[in-house]
């Protein structure tokens, strides 16, 4: 009888990504990661869940470490709580940002149109959907410049503002 192993959700996540990263197919990442393809097929289609339920998982985590620091926090002669000191929430901060997954990281940053790659292989990748923005040209530029131009910069006008009028 096979034995029965359990997974974190941080493993199948991991190997999920791993096996769509490189248009790999389940057999080959069954291989690297030692794990039964049909798992691996579950697990792919089951991907949006598996999210969903680490980032409950990190918020959860990041509540009870936020619970912990208020349940040592000192209190004031009338019994309320004191800040936190700045080093404590400092502290906090860095191992939330621990918890979070570098990938998680990079593909949030890659979403936003950021790239971190020093070498300038991605330079064209993020700012692709972006390239058509300027394609639709003004048939007389000359004009709209000076009409833009006139509305920022003049000062002298015909008119007068005297408010809304109310009814």
């Amino acid at each position: 009888m096979p034995s029965m192993r359990s997974y974190t959700v941080a493993k199948k996540i991991e190997a999920v990504q791993w096996h769509r990263q490189g248009g790999r197919n389940a057999h080959a990442t069954s291989r690297h990661f030692n794990i039964d393809r049909r798992r691996i097929c579950e697990w792919d289609n089951k991907y949006v869940a598996l999210l969903q339920q680490n980032f409950g998982q990190s918020t959860s985590s990041l509540r009870r470490s936020w619970e912990e620091l208020m349940r040592i926090a000192e209190s004031t002669p009338k019994g309320n709580l004191r800040k936190p000191s700045r080093q404590d929430v400092l502290n906090l901060v860095a191992a939330a940002w621990d918890a979070v997954p570098e990938e998680t990281i990079i593909q949030s940053l890659k979403g936003c149109g950021i790239s971190n790659a020093l070498d300038g292989l991605e330079d064209g990748l993020p700012h692709g959907r972006l390239s058509d923005v300027g394609d639709i040209r003004p048939e007389h530029p000359e004009e709209l410049q000076a009409e833009c131009y006139s509305l920022l910069f003049d000062t002298d006008s015909d008119g007068s503002f005297d408010g809304f009028e109310s009814e």
